[in-house]
């Protein structure tokens, strides 16, 4: 009998696999410090002592509901005033809902023109409620680009060491763990790309309801 023997290529393979397992493993770790540092670094600020670290851009995803009572004869109008106002700040209308007594809109605007965008529609009427949701996502945004470095360097050693395999056997098991990593990559730079867009751009939902306007008797009780 045969002993199975791996060459030495499939041997660097494996350690190469290793590695990047282990510092996938790292990742969360590696966030939490960075988390950690920053706060040490602003209370040393805070303190006036010594000199701060740089400082971590916090990652932020904002989401903000507007609701406004207008006149009948305006809804349409605030409709097209919410269309207005996204493109005019450079976003969009991702969702728009229309019946008889209400107007709802979904706009994604640019993240520093969300106060302008609210304070814009809200003067079509009545405003019954305002509402922002802050949701900081910085160690799950810096966790993701941690990885895809990672998974970059770790293609980029795959395809070293296809150049260099030598039979069938080493360039299959090479290409098999190169397709898997390239698809992982993909993924995950699919998850960045949400996040930065999330980040950038702001979801406002605005909804323009028709005001009840007494008749002229007034209001009627039954």
């Amino acid at each position: 009998m045969h002993s199975l023997r791996r060459s030495p290529l499939l041997f660097i393979l494996l350690a190469t696999l290793g590695c990047f397992a282990a510092s996938e493993r790292g990742a969360g770790s590696a966030t939490e410090m960075m988390r950690k540092e920053a706060a040490t670094d602003a209370l040393s600020e805070d303190a006036g002592g010594g000199v701060p670290g740089e400082p971590v851009a916090r990652q932020l995803i904002r989401r903000a509901w507007l609701e406004v009572e207008v006149a009948g004869d305006q809804l349409s109008a605030s409709g097209q005033r919410a269309r207005d106002v996204a493109e005019r700040y450079k976003g969009y209308v991702s969702n728009e809902s229309i019946s008889e007594d209400y107007v709802q809109l979904v706009l994604r605007i640019p993240d520093a023109q969300l106060e302008n965008a609210l304070n814009e529609l809200g003067t079509a009427g009545e405003i019954t409620d305002r509402r922002i949701n802050v949701d900081d996502v910085t160690m799950q945004y810096t966790d993701i680009r941690i990885r895809i470095e990672n998974a970059k360097k770790l293609q980029h050693r795959l395809n070293e060491l296809l150049a260099k395999a030598e039979n069938v056997r080493e360039t299959l098991e090479i290409e098999r763990e190169l397709a898997r990593i390239t698809t992982e990559l993909e993924r995950m730079e699919g998850q960045r790309r949400l996040l930065e867009n999330q980040i950038q751009l702001a979801t406002l939902t605005v909804t323009y309801r028709r005001s009840e306007q007494p008749g002229p008797l007034g209001w009627v009780f039954y």
